[in-house]
């Protein structure tokens, strides 16, 4: 029960922060953020980082949010249906390249993260 509480809190956290990124302050911050650590990245490309689940997770979830961001911006006129639709085609899409390109499965992940013991204790 405890680990159902955990992840349900975790979740109530992520609502919350999604609002208050949608303020100009905050997306300025999380632009500046985002754009720091690609260039981190860029200039490491040739290092090894051995990164584990749980990075694999951070950089999806900055990913999507961005790119559903995107997506609904670029298609505000679509219906509400044909919009999520489109959100979980893309959704799909992402988690079977994850897939094909690590063999990992986000969903595993996921319930490895949040059911498991890795972000309850």
């Amino acid at each position: 029960m405890t680990k159902i509480k955990n992840f349900l809190s975790n979740l109530t956290l992520k609502r919350e922060i999604q609002q208050q990124m949608q303020e100009p302050i905050i997306k300025k911050q999380m632009q500046t953020f985002v754009e720091y650590l690609c260039n981190l990245c860029l200039e490491n490309a040739e290092t090894y980082h051995n990164y584990d689940d749980t990075d694999l997770f951070n950089a999806t979830e900055v990913f999507m949010h961005f790119l559903m961001d995107k997506i609904y911006s670029e298609n505000q006129k679509l219906p509400q249906e044909e919009m999520e639709k489109l959100a979980t085609t893309v959704g799909k899409s992402v988690r079977e390249l994850i897939k094909a390109a690590t063999g990992k499965d986000m969903h595993e992940v996921v319930k490895k993260m949040f059911i498991g013991n890795e972000l309850t204790k």
